[in-house]
């Protein structure tokens, strides 16, 4: 994963009430978000449950991210300019 990425793993359709009509366990796809170190949710396209939450998630991530860039590039480094003047 590229440094700097936010990376969420979606589990989708839990309105289905039999967890046995899923391709994928809810223990799956936690551990495969696990792997690669990426926030895990299970949501229901069709229901909408947990869509927005998720979205909101990855959201504050995002904008996290973007201020911890904002902040590496306009830290200035005054130790390199010590003792020299107008160079």
């Amino acid at each position: 994963m590229a440094e700097g990425a936010c990376l969420m793993l979606l589990g989708n359709k839990t309105d289905l009430v039999s967890a046995d009509r899923r391709e994928v366990t809810r223990a799956q796809g936690r551990r495969l978000a696990e792997q690669y170190q990426a926030v895990f949710y299970e949501c229901s396209a069709k229901s909408g449950q947990q869509v927005e939450e998720a979205m909101t998630h990855l959201t504050r991530l995002l904008a996290s991210q973007e201020d911890k860039q904002c902040e590496s590039v306009l830290r200035l480094d005054v130790s390199s300019n010590r003792g020299r003047c107008c160079k």
